[in-house]
């Protein structure tokens, strides 16, 4: 089955020294990581930018299975970038994940995307739920009418959820402050 990937990569990393994304880990950028975790399953990401978006472009040139949204309201929040992002889903069902995750292992999106579920999928380790998120395309109508300030938990809650327990906290280890680089480069 093929599932569409949106992957949120437009903020400010105004908790960091440098912009995030770009980053090394591992010998790639921390974008690059996500990237090539999301399409071991994914065959389709949509990569919705802001800040930096022409830099973000430059350094993904070579890729060929990604589409980039340009985002002019990223700064008014992330249901902005998300909004941006849902006409280029294509598949019945699609994830979004965000670009400062790259300790998520493609076992997870392929275990997510072969659960059956009525209309959200999250992963959850310990009691606690993290990325990516699985959604049926049938709800991004309802998504693309958010408020710009609205948050995708309240906007997810109205729906019906469901979860898939994993054995990995990187669900929810994203990059927002150099102290949590630096303890990804410790891993």
């Amino acid at each position: 089955m093929e599932i569409d990937c949106i992957l949120l990569a437009a903020g400010f990393s105004s908790r960091m020294s440098q912009w995030k994304l770009l980053r090394d880990y591992k010998g790639k950028s921390i974008i690059e990581q996500a990237l090539d975790n999301a399409s071991v399953y994914s065959e389709r990401i949509i990569i919705s930018g802001g800040y930096r978006v022409d830099e973000l472009r430059d350094h993904l040139s070579e890729r060929k299975n990604i589409v980039i949204v340009n985002n002019p309201d990223y700064a008014k929040g992330m249901m902005t970038s998300i909004k941006a992002a849902l006409p280029y889903v294509k598949t019945d069902l699609f994830f979004i994940t965000l670009g400062d995750l790259p300790l998520i292992s493609p076992r997870i999106y392929k275990e997510m995307g072969e659960t059956k579920f009525d209309e959200v999928l999250f992963p959850v380790h310990n009691g606690r739920r993290g990325h990516p998120v699985l959604l049926k395309r049938t709800l991004s109508g309802i998504i693309a009418k958010a408020e710009d300030s609205d948050k995708m938990k309240s906007i997810l809650s109205k729906f019906s959820i469901s979860e898939l327990e994993v054995n990995t906290s990187g669900i929810f280890e994203d990059i927002d402050t150099d102290s949590d680089y630096r303890s990804l480069l410790e891993r």
